[in-house]
């Protein structure tokens, strides 16, 4: 049986990793910054993620970690994004740029780092998809 400080840190993990792929995501899109993000970091994302899910038989991760990704990209937005479209000379391009960007990054995330949450958690609980809830 799991302690609870081993779920305290499994969640904080999740939280990291959810802050730190959708952080390195748009920067990289969105503000053009040069972020190493291999194919190693979205697998060991990807493992952990799988593994955060499939321990825990009454799907309550499942429910967190969904619930965490959709606070954590409101966060971004809210700290990250809309303080720079806000700020720009050009609105409209800022906005557009974001659109466009925002669609990429949010299929990255979905089809890469999330994709075991989309393909069983949410499915199974006839829940919008990343893409949607994005």
């Amino acid at each position: 049986m799991d302690t609870l400080n081993e779920k305290n840190d499994m969640h904080t993990t999740m939280e990291m990793i959810t802050n730190d792929c959708i952080n390195k995501i748009f920067k990289i899109l969105y503000l053009r910054e040069n972020i190493q993000f291999t194919m190693e970091h979205i697998n060991q994302y990807y493992t952990q993620i799988y593994n955060y899910l499939v321990s825990d038989e009454e799907d309550k991760n499942g429910k967190k970690l969904y619930e965490l990704y959709s606070n954590s990209l409101e966060k971004f937005y809210t700290t990250e994004i809309i303080p720079k479209i806000n700020n720009s000379i050009d609105f409209i391009e800022c906005m557009s740029k974001f659109y466009e960007c925002n669609n990429t990054c949010i299929k990255y995330l979905s089809s890469l780092i999330f994709r075991y949450l989309e393909r069983y958690y949410i499915k199974n609980n006839g829940l919008k998809n990343l893409q949607e809830k994005s």
